[in-house]
């Protein structure tokens, strides 16, 4: 977990657009969010349950576009983690960076694999492109 920082309202704007974009809003109309975790995130692409691309806006107040994947996820289907893996770092030419475990507070006992790279400073259209690009090797049917 990131240290917490005062959030940064540009950062929850640039958030509010991607979550926007994906269609991933709460029912109210805002950013989802796990208060204990994070300011709030949006889920970009799930490979199967477990084993996701995320959009977080962290406490540090870096926006990150990760890969979680569970250990439980990762022990029932670990050939499908391992390509998602694979292919998520392929799209960053293998600049993520990897945090394990990367504990929920919401899933006590669950450990997750976290690869991450920071978006922060990178233009929506940018990054609404690479979720395009996540989606179309990531779309299971």
């Amino acid at each position: 977990m990131s240290q917490k920082e005062e959030m940064n309202p540009v950062r929850g704007a640039k958030l509010f657009k991607i979550a926007q974009h994906l269609g991933d809003l709460n029912k109210n109309g805002d950013v989802k969010c796990r208060a204990q975790n994070d300011y709030g995130h949006a889920k970009v692409s799930e490979i199967i349950p477990g084993c996701s691309v995320w959009v977080h806006h962290m406490f540090d107040n870096k926006i990150i576009l990760d890969l979680l994947i569970s250990s439980k996820a990762r022990q029932n289907s670990s050939e499908e983690c391992n390509w998602a893996e694979k292919e998520f770092n392929k799209i960053f030419k293998n600049k993520t960076k990897k945090k394990f475990p990367y504990l929920i507070p919401s899933m006590p006992g669950v450990e997750h694999t976290m690869h991450s790279i920071d978006i922060t400073n990178a233009k929506n259209e940018i990054v609404f492109g690479v979720i395009e690009k996540i989606n179309e090797i990531f779309r299971v049917n």
